[in-house]
C-alpha cells in the first residue's frame, strides 16, 4: 500500500472517529495541523539542506 493510500485511509478513519466523538474534533484538528507542518518541514528542500547542525543556506 502506498503512503498516499495509507494517509487517505488514516484521514478517512479519523473523520469517522471524530464524527462519532465531537469532543475529539479539536484534538484531531490540532494533530492534523501538526502532521501538515511536519510534512512541510520534511519535504522542504531548504530545511532538509540545513541538516542536523541547523546551518546551510546563505
Amino acid at each position: 500500500m502506498s503512503l498516499t493510500s495509507k494517509l487517505a485511509l488514516g484521514f478517512y478513519r479519523l473523520s469517522n472517529w471524530t464524527a462519532a466523538n465531537p469532543a475529539a474534533t479539536r484534538a484531531a484538528g490540532l494533530a492534523f495541523a501538526l502532521a501538515i507542518a511536519l510534512a512541510a518541514a520534511l519535504f522542504n528542500p531548504n530545511l532538509a539542506a540545513a541538516g542536523p547542525t541547523g546551518g546551510g543556506g546563505s
